[in-house]
């Protein structure tokens, strides 16, 4: 046999060997038929609009060192543009096979989501023996959620939004809610050490830090409150307040929007989602005690950020972009409001359920990674590194107590509500904004008859 066919032989066979371990995926000698088939490599694609890459590559990573067989690529999109790429890659069937996506989106997307599995069975490499050591393909079983178990370790905003007819279509990483970051600065120079935590003399104190020039133009807002489109999450904080006063927003029963109706009030009959729209308004109505903010300014966040405002309504989630815009800028964050005298507290949730597709070719592995990276100790990790309030029950006490900037949200987690748009949640919160743009354009006086127009385009949505 000549040296060249020797060669030739030599690097047939190992060939031959690569082949056979990228086909088993692990390195085992032992391990049953079904473990090594399972073991075989795989890759994920996974979507997502969390901004913290660096604490995502974290997960994948840690989740890598047990299951070496799995890749997962992670694509980062801006927000504004997200649910357009996942509608053109659903539309080529080039989806991926986790994505995030918005809790007002279940219903929307209900048709696209893979329910989670009660369990996962899925390879690990053990190593074995005293003597003579090998990898072992073992299958092992994680735990998924009974519904009772969800409700009991996550936010109850959660379990509303996540759990449909007893099926969980999606887990949080993190949970957010609606907060007042405020100018240390500026609050020094009136001698205020922290906001109201109510709206009546929070409105005393907007008052007080507004400055009008003679021109009756504002020098200095209090505040980016009352109108529709300069004011970030406007259509939040004019809902907190609407529920704060009492507004049923929709019936859970018929997840129809309801809150054109009034409801009865300290012993009488009251519109309380007018009242609550004219009190928002209000900030933004030159002839009202409150006014001082106007569609002049950009936005509320930026003008925050230029200390054109003393005050922002923001989420945690705002916090990486107000420190990367204003550097030098002082500030601290401060809980929502609440109504005056009230006996329960209601603040505003919004977040990202992480999901798995009914198309992935993956969905065990898929829902797998989704467990490990939602579990206790790794989202602990995870909420850490990105700056973001946990949406755990077992976390909310701890996180704050090690990361003091998350207590405010945390504080917020158990009593912070959304409400189901339908299945065109951006068309609702379209007609919403047109709503309070009609009320500071001089529809006041026939709101609450208004309303039951409104409401009746949101539920055409529905």
């Amino acid at each position: 046999m000549s040296k060249r066919f020797n060669n030739q032989f030599k690097s047939a066979a190992i060939l031959l060997l690569v082949t056979l371990f990228v086909l088993t995926g692990v390195g085992c000698k032992g391990g049953s038929k079904d473990c090594k088939e399972k073991a075989r490599p795989i890759t994920l694609e996974y979507w997502t609009v969390q901004a913290d890459r660096a604490a995502l590559a974290g997960l994948v990573k840690s989740y890598k060192n047990d299951h070496p067989n799995v890749n997962i690529n992670i694509r980062v999109i801006d927000e504004a543009r997200y649910e357009q790429a996942l509608l053109e890659a659903w539309a080529e069937d080039k989806g991926p096979d986790i994505f995030s996506i918005n809790s007002l989106w279940v219903r929307k997307y209900l048709s696209k989501l893979e329910p989670a599995p009660a369990s996962t069975l899925l390879p690990f490499e053990v190593l074995t023996g005293t003597v003579k050591k090998e990898l072992q393909c073992v299958l092992r079983a994680r735990e998924g959620y009974t519904p009772q178990k969800f409700a009991a370790t996550f936010v109850p905003q959660v379990v509303n939004d996540a759990l449909v007819d007893n099926q969980l279509y999606g887990i949080p990483l993190s949970f957010d809610t609606l907060a007042l970051y405020y100018n240390r600065e500026l609050f020094n120079l009136y001698n205020i050490i922290t906001p109201p935590d109510t709206w009546v003399p929070f409105t005393q104190l907007v008052k007080k830090m507004t400055i009008l020039d003679r021109s009756d133009n504002i020098v200095q807002a209090a505040v980016g409150l009352g109108t529709a489109y300069n004011v970030d999450h406007s259509v939040d904080i004019a809902s907190a307040i609407m529920m704060q006063n009492g507004a049923r927003m929709t019936d859970f029963n018929t997840n129809r929007v309801i809150f054109d109706q009034p409801v009865m009030k300290d012993g009488q009959v009251s519109e309380v989602s007018s009242q609550a729209l004219l009190f928002y308004t209000d900030f933004a109505n030159f002839a009202k005690e409150a006014y001082t903010w106007n569609n002049n300014f950009l936005s509320s966040r930026d003008a925050f950020i230029k200390g054109q405002a003393a005050m922002y309504f923001g989420y945690a989630a705002d916090r990486n972009y107000i420190r990367s815009k204003g550097p030098g800028l002082n500030f601290q964050v401060a809980a929502f409001p609440q109504i005056d005298g009230a006996q329960f507290k209601v603040n505003f949730a919004r977040y990202w359920l992480e999901t798995v597709s009914k198309k992935s070719q993956h969905k065990e592995w898929a829902w797998d990674f989704i467990l490990y990276a939602t579990s206790e100790k790794r989202a602990k990790t995870y909420t850490k590194q990105a700056k973001l309030p946990t949406a755990l029950v077992g976390l909310l006490e701890s996180q704050a107590k090690e990361d003091p900037e998350m207590e405010v949200f945390n504080n917020q987690a158990m009593s912070a509500k959304s409400w189901y748009r339908g299945q065109q949640p951006e068309v609702a919160y379209e007609i919403f904004r047109q709503l309070i743009d009609e009320i500071n354009n001089g529809r006041r006086s026939d709101l609450t008859k208004y309303l039951s127009t409104v409401v009746a385009k949101i539920n055409q949505t529905l």
